[in-house]
Parts: structure tokens; sequence; C-alpha cells
């Protein structure tokens, strides 16, 4: 599928000659107007404002945004797949089952009973 824009100068159609890759998120593309009265070129920026939908599997060093109808429909996800843990009454120790990480230990796995 090819995009046309508008030529800001005339209003008429105006067609990508190439593009230019400035970052993972950015890219410039080349136009020229089609209006032979006009014939304008101009270069036009684009880049990746927020995710509609997430990737299947998320590069981690992107900083993209997440468009707020994720995030409603990701917390009211969360919220209905949520695990509560059962833990002792205030004061009282507990013991970290087998296998478990221990969170206060640098990810290394509990050595239960």
């Amino acid at each position: 599928m090819k995009l046309h824009i508008t030529c800001p100068n005339c209003g008429k159609a105006a067609f990508g000659t190439h593009k230019r890759q400035l970052s993972e998120l950015v890219t410039e593309v080349y136009y020229e107007c089609r209006n032979p009265h006009c014939f304008a070129r101009f270069v036009f920026t684009g880049e990746v404002a927020r995710w509609l939908q997430l990737p299947v599997k998320l590069n981690p060093q992107l900083n993209v945004p997440l468009s707020p109808a994720i995030n409603v429909r990701g917390l009211q996800d969360a919220l209905q797949h949520l695990h509560v843990a059962d833990l002792p009454p205030s004061g009282e120790a507990f013991e970290v089952a087998r296998g478990q990480l221990d969170i206060f230990h640098d990810g290394v796995a509990a050595h239960g009973p």
C-alpha cells in the first residue's frame, strides 16, 4: 500500500519518491507534487507516536508509549487475572516455597525445607 499526501502549497496529490530512515522510530519521506502548476518538493518526517496494539515480541529498547486504549484494556485484563498471595497475619514469619525466587537476594532461588 502506498500512502499519498497532499501538497502543502497547492493541496493537490504529492507522491513519495524515496525515504531515509533516521532512527528506529523516525523516517523522512521525500515528496514531489504532481500538479504541473506547482511541482513543489518537500520532506515529510514521520515518527512512531504510540502503540495501538502491542507487538507479539516487544523490543525493550524502543521507548514508545501505549495508546490510552491499551492502558485501559491492559489494566482491566490484569485486574481480572490478578492472583493475590496468602500472607500470614502481620508480624508472623513465613517460609518461601522451594524454587521460588527470593526478591531480596538477587534472583537466588529459595531452598525451602
